[in-house]
């Protein structure tokens, strides 16, 4: 890591889904559909690099899909690289504190570790996990997707700070961009 840490840290359910986004190029429709082409936003719209945790990289190590965790890994090595806490023990005494505000292990987990490493935003779709532990965050803001998204204001015709290739099927779809009405 460098001295100024970079922004945005992801959940793995935010990985799963840029990566499936990227790659499968379907407008989303389901209860998550605002959520998910926030994040897409997110992806194209701001400056940066998306990150994970050690926690995040286990559990993408956990998936059990042969295809899907190989799709995981390529993506994630290159695109969602892992900070690394500067405290191991700090971040562990952090969860342990959490516990009172909410049950999930892994979710304390991953919120200790942004919080070590200096992200300054940890995004999520788990609402549970955002609602529990949002105001319990220290030096960083759990939010969700949609909500980073509308916190950004960029106006309606920014450019993008990254581009699709001419060749990606996804330069020719419309339902992630944020142009001018």
């Amino acid at each position: 890591m460098t001295s100024s840490p970079p922004e945005i840290c992801l959940d793995s359910q935010c990985v799963s889904y840029v990566i499936d986004a990227l790659k499968d190029l379907v407008e989303p429709t389901d209860k998550l559909a605002e959520q998910k082409i926030a994040l897409v936003r997110s992806y194209f719209y701001i400056a940066g690099t998306f990150w994970t945790t050690p926690t995040v990289v286990r559990e993408v190590e956990a998936i059990r899909n042969p295809e899907r965790k190989a799709e995981h890994d390529s993506w994630r090595g290159f695109n969602f690289p892992a900070g690394q806490p500067n405290d191991p023990e700090a971040v562990k005494r952090r969860a342990d504190e959490l516990e009172t505000f909410h049950a999930g292990i892994n979710d304390r987990l991953i919120l200790a570790e942004a919080e070590d490493i200096g992200f300054s935003t940890l995004l999520s779709f788990d609402g549970d996990f955002v609602k529990h532990l949002g105001n319990q965050a220290r030096r960083l803001t759990l939010t969700t997707p949609a909500a980073f998204w509308e916190s950004r204001a960029i106006p309606r015709g920014a450019p993008r700070k990254t581009e699709p290739t001419y060749d990606n099927p996804l330069a020719g779809q419309t339902w992630w961009r944020w142009d001018a009405p």
